[in-house]
């Protein structure tokens, strides 16, 4: 047979913090997602902007990638010309 040791006080203890740490984090989560499925139930139009944030974001990032291409092809070409020239 085996014997199951003990637990310590302070084991006690720093399990039930960690226990109760876990269920914090779950509990703030849950709010956050209780709160956003109130804003989208509210507000007719909050898909929508939704959507509208993301493809503005998107196109800022997009633009700024097309711009360093540019910028890229640029000096590629400089460097061609001056090497054929």
């Amino acid at each position: 047979m085996t014997e199951q040791q003990q637990a310590t006080p302070g084991e006690t203890a720093q399990n039930e913090a960690a226990r109760q740490a876990v269920i914090l984090a779950f509990s703030i989560a849950g709010v956050l997602l209780m709160v956003a499925a109130q804003r989208a139930a509210g507000d007719p139009d909050f898909y929508r902007g939704l959507r509208m944030r993301w493809s503005k974001a998107a196109e800022r990032v997009l633009a700024r990638a097309a711009g360093r291409l540019w910028a890229g092809a640029e000096r590629a070409r400089r460097a061609y010309e001056g090497e054929s020239a």
